[in-house]
């Protein structure tokens, strides 16, 4: 935890249930804050990402590429 300016508070848990917990806790689950304002990120495992793929020639099959890829 850390105090930010303007009465800000950071909160950065170790484990998912921990964030998990904490994330419910501000949104009113449990009968317990639900008047909070707070942001969040999703979490790490759950964050898709994007690759580019460079040097392949338009007329390249799609499938032999998603083929080649899941091998």
């Amino acid at each position: 935890m850390t105090t930010l300016y303007n009465d800000q508070v950071r909160l950065q848990p170790t484990e998912s249930s921990v964030y998990t917990t904490i994330v419910k806790a501000l949104m009113g689950g449990g009968g317990r804050g639900g008047n909070t304002e707070f942001h969040t990120y999703k979490p790490e495992q759950e964050r898709s990402f994007r690759v580019v793929l460079m040097n392949f020639h338009p007329s390249s099959d799609l499938s032999d590429i998603k083929r080649s890829l899941n091998d």
